[in-house]
């Protein structure tokens, strides 16, 4: 399982002439598991789409292959005029049907370190037992103190999601 992080130091970072803070990127990998769950489990996603920007948001996944697969997540048109892949709503129900097939929990989720306006995320999901079946590792980066995009560096068993990307 993961283990908590014990540190809260708020030591200044400044990338681009920007102020971050440790503090903020704790805050958002500590609140994205406890969204994610809401989301998967009660079909509210309002918690975990606060987490990100408002514009669509990048994702790259790996899939079971090892091969990285790029797409979107958004509400309205990219800003070059480009389509989303999928809705958050969509987003929402093509997970809650991959998890539940898995036993699925809830998510936990950790910041692992800070480099300027990204940080590694590592989340957890646990099944009814409490054991953590799969534990996969995001580099995050942050625009104005929200998700803008997520890169997985494990593969996250989101058989549906790649499914909806790829088509």
């Amino acid at each position: 399982q993961i283990s908590p992080i014990t540190t809260t130091t708020t030591k200044s970072i400044k990338p681009n002439n920007k102020q971050y803070t440790m503090s903020k990127f704790l805050a958002i990998a500590e609140a994205y598991g406890p969204a994610m769950t809401k989301a998967m489990t009660e079909g509210d996603i309002s918690d975990l789409k606060s987490l990100f920007v408002e514009e669509p948001v990048s994702v790259v996944l790996q899939t079971a292959e090892g091969e990285e697969l790029g797409f979107t997540i958004g509400d309205a048109a990219a800003e070059d005029g480009g389509e989303v892949t999928m809705s958050w709503t969509e987003f929402q129900t093509l997970c809650a049907k991959d998890l539940a097939s898995q036993d699925y929990q809830k998510s936990v989720s950790d910041c692992c370190g800070v480099l300027g306006d990204r940080f590694i995320l590592e989340t957890a999901r646990l099944n009814q037992e409490g054991v953590a079946y799969l534990v996969a590792f995001y580099v995050v980066t942050c625009k104005d103190g929200k998700i803008s995009m997520m890169e997985a560096f494990s593969f996250v068993d989101a058989s549906s999601l790649v499914q909806k990307a790829t088509k």
